[in-house]
């Protein structure tokens, strides 16, 4: 994840977006583990630093840029936002993104990048709100978990079906031994 590059995107958001519409999210991954792998968002850098606060924020864990306020009072068409990404170690290691949000007119309009994000950081094109980012993710690990059980299930079954096939093949071995 920590490399000295920095990355750029440039998203598109309609003025009209709600409060909590999320624009674009960064995704960052560390291989450390336990409270080094701990990854916090944050907007380092913009434009104009008290309108921007008003008007765009991100979310420390999940990394999604989302509308903080009524696009429709924005000064301007575009906002430049710097963020960073930090991680729990000590001494602590960052990554750098570089978002171009522009503000449309339009009452919808599709995101794209204006370069490729490769290795640590990506951004979304999808535009949910925090709640639904962190939904989703938490669904993902549920449905995986629930595979993982029911295979593990059928598993245990199959096996304890061989067991008991053994089972009855030994004791009418035995009884025609017997006989």
């Amino acid at each position: 994840m920590w490399q000295t590059d920095v990355f750029s995107c440039i998203r598109q958001v309609s003025r009209y977006a709600p409060v909590g519409y999320v624009i674009s999210r960064v995704f960052a991954h560390d291989a450390d583990f336990a409270n080094n792998a701990r990854l916090n968002y944050h907007i380092i850098s913009g434009d104009d630093r008290p309108s921007l606060a008003a008007l765009f924020d991100v979310d420390p864990d999940l990394g999604a840029v989302s509308v903080a306020g009524d696009l429709r009072r924005a000064e301007r068409d575009r906002y430049d936002l710097v963020l960073a990404v930090t991680d729990g170690g000590v001494p602590a290691q960052s990554a750098i993104v570089s978002l171009t949000i522009h503000v449309v007119s339009k009452a919808w309009s599709e995101p794209h990048a204006d370069s490729g994000l490769e290795n640590a950081v990506d951004l979304d094109d999808e535009a949910m709100t925090v709640v639904d980012v962190f939904l989703r993710h938490r669904l993902i690990i549920l449905i995986v978990f629930a595979v993982v059980t029911v295979f593990l299930a059928v598993l245990l079954i199959l096996a304890i079906i061989c067991v008991k096939l053994r089972q009855v093949l030994f004791t009418m071995a035995v009884s025609l031994c017997i006989k």
